[in-house]
């Protein structure tokens, strides 16, 4: 009579192997584990890749800024007599200063909640390009808007073109909000808006999108954490 460890192993066989088949040996068991490992490397790799070093409540409160400070810069170009570059820093340079200190706040909570040191690579490398990038949209649009020469569309195209970094450095599916603001700059400098108008519309959409980019990476980050 075949004893118990005989007779499962008879039952593994049946189970592992086809008819006409070998048994898998040791050493195929040990290639199989092995993929298997590398597969599941490779997708927390892909997984940490598109974790992001953002707060959603932080783009909340972007929203909330650029919405604001848009309704201030139309209400005080209508009613107080000063010159547009002068009315445009006392509004937006407050703004981004208190934009900028939340956004300090959200990643330093960021890099706690994902365990990263501040002077990690990936997070250096995010740092300094961002801060590239804004140097450079900043730089851009002040000399366009001291020559008269800043349309809505081109402030719009400067705004998705942050969002696409953002997009970048984060989820992929972020960068359909950044085309959506691409689309929409396009249009209006196909169109030649143009006005007071125009730029509230712009200021409002852009605050729109900040909530609407802090509710998706929100989803993304409870998809990727379930």
């Amino acid at each position: 009579m075949a004893s118990k460890d005989q007779q499962a192993d008879r039952k593994g066989e049946e189970i592992t192997s086809k008819p006409g088949e070998h048994a898998p040996t040791d050493t195929e068991f040990g290639r199989r584990e092995a993929v298997e490992h590398l597969c599941t490397i490779r997708d927390l790799m892909a997984s940490a890749e598109e974790r992001v070093l953002f707060e959603p409540w932080a783009l909340y409160m972007w929203g909330v800024v650029v919405f604001v400070a848009t309704l201030i810069h139309a209400a005080a170009a209508a009613t107080v007599e000063i010159a547009a570059i002068a009315l445009a820093a006392r509004v937006w340079v407050p703004a981004i200063v208190v934009g900028s200190f939340c956004e300090l706040i959200a990643w330093k909570q960021a890099l706690e909640r994902e365990e990263t040191p501040i002077f990690a690579k990936r997070f250096l490398r995010l740092l300094f390009s961002f801060l590239g990038v804004f140097v450079v949209l900043v730089a851009i649009v002040l000399w366009m808007f001291a020559q008269g020469a800043l349309s809505p569309g081109v402030l719009l195209l400067c705004w998705s073109l942050a969002v696409l970094i953002l997009a970048h450095a984060s989820y992929l599916a972020l960068f359909v909000e950044g085309y959506i603001g691409l689309a929409v700059a396009i249009i209006m400098l196909a169109a030649g808006f143009s006005g007071t108008a125009a730029y509230v519309a712009v200021g409002v959409f852009a605050a729109a999108m900040f909530a609407v980019i802090g509710a998706h990476i929100q989803v993304l980050m409870r998809k990727s954490s379930s």
